[in-house]
């Protein structure tokens, strides 16, 4: 995290629907440099019946970052 916390990429509607190419777009930004690289990030995804899967990603993606980082993003999201 920087001094000025971490930086939030908007998901707007669309654009992002397609969940591939919405993902795609995400690893091209990264290979990019236009993220930072992931030191923790959290996927939540649900399909058409309602199973849920949670990824947690990057090198420090243990239990306690990867739902204190899924809190977070919750509060910023809602405000």
């Amino acid at each position: 995290m920087t001094p000025e916390g971490p930086k939030v990429v908007q998901l707007k509607r669309e654009g992002w629907r397609e969940a591939v190419q919405a993902l795609k777009a995400i690893v091209e930004q990264l290979e990019a440099g236009e993220l930072p690289p992931i030191d923790v990030g959290v996927l939540v995804t649900m399909n058409q019946e309602g199973h849920v899967e949670v990824f947690g990603i990057g090198p420090k993606a243990e239990a306690l970052q990867v739902v204190g980082l899924l809190r977070y993003g919750e509060h910023r999201i809602i405000g």
